[in-house]
């Protein structure tokens, strides 16, 4: 039966044997997500942190980027084994010599750049590394100068010293040699044309005196 108001007879069993047999989804407080154990303790990855993710940067850019978040390499040795995480770019070859550097005031760590030769990261091939290359003294940055063959890939990895990490921004150059001069011709002088059209006697057949005027025709030219 029922009183018509307040809480009916049964409402109190009812609520304790709910509350003993509710199922996990009933709780809807907010949980937080499980983490994933393939990224660093502290925020994300950066986009570029593998080489399978390497962006695209062309002659003549500037890319901003950070090492901070991102995993230690695992590379062929191209001078130095990776003992800092990086990340990674890639470029097309011109046919000329391209310089790849981190020497902007925007980078603010300890430096290293490799560059690797290969059409895909499952083949590379060391073309050269740096550490320090931007001036030399306490400057930590790096620059790598390399010859490239036009149409080929190339693969730059930007870590660091140690253990160093920070932000850098990575500029991209190529060094146009100057054209070639052409050698200039000289004109074939024309010969002075006598009084009647000939080609004047040479001025040293007069040292033979009375016989200049034959010697010049014998020989076609013109008294």
């Amino acid at each position: 039966f029922t009183l018509g108001f307040g809480d009916q007879p049964g409402d109190l069993i009812r609520s304790r044997v709910a509350a003993a047999t509710c199922l996990p989804q009933c709780d809807d407080s907010p949980t937080s997500p499980t983490p994933d154990p393939t990224l660093p303790p502290t925020g994300g990855r950066p986009e570029t942190d593998l080489c399978s993710s390497a962006q695209e940067i062309s002659v003549g850019s500037q890319t901003s980027g950070t090492t901070v978040g991102a995993t230690l390499d695992s590379t062929a040795v191209c001078g130095t084994i990776p003992t800092a995480p990086g990340v990674w770019y890639y470029l097309t070859g011109t046919g000329n010599d391209i310089t790849v550097d981190t020497c902007s005031l925007g980078t603010d760590f300890d430096t290293k750049i490799t560059v690797f030769g290969g059409s895909s990261c499952s083949g590379l091939s060391c073309v050269g590394e740096d550490d320090d290359g931007c001036g030399g003294g306490s400057d930590t940055r790096s620059s790598l100068a390399f010859s490239s063959v036009s149409g080929s890939k190339y693969y730059i990895l930007v870590h660091g010293w140690s253990t160093s990490i920070g932000d850098f921004v990575l500029s991209v150059n190529e060094d146009i040699p100057s054209p070639t001069a052409s050698p200039t011709s000289r004109p074939t002088p024309t010969p002075v044309q006598g009084p009647t059209g000939g080609v004047p006697c040479p001025s040293f057949f007069r040292n033979f005196g009375p016989f200049y005027e034959r010697l010049c025709r014998r020989f076609g030219f013109v008294p």
